[in-house]
């Protein structure tokens, strides 16, 4: 995990257009990480879990809107999928032709 934070906070630093220094990078991403986290399960229990309440949809709203708003305020595009077999966030550089992005 320790590599995937630190790929993250390279790219934060060198691929975004609004640039970050390490410190500020390092937050972002784990600010990012731990909503990924935290989407991934309320992803899985949205497909798995009939207690999947009014409340946890909400949440997971709010957790996608707080991760666009971050990649907005980057100057990069948020890539948002519910599926919980896949990437739950991905970073969509401006410098990305494929609209893959980079998984968080």
């Amino acid at each position: 995990m320790a590599s995937t934070i630190q790929n993250l906070v390279k790219a934060l630093m060198f691929r975004a257009p609004q640039a970050l220094g390490y410190d500020d990078a390092m937050r972002v991403a784990r600010s990012m990480r731990r909503a990924a986290a935290k989407a991934t399960r309320f992803n899985e229990r949205r497909c798995s879990d009939f207690l999947f309440s009014a409340k946890d949809e909400r949440e997971a709203e709010k957790l996608d809107k707080r991760f666009a708003e971050q990649c907005a305020a980057l100057g990069c595009k948020a890539a948002i999928n519910g599926d919980p077999r896949g990437v739950t966030f991905r970073i969509v550089f401006p410098d990305t032709d494929d609209g893959l992005g980079f998984a968080v």
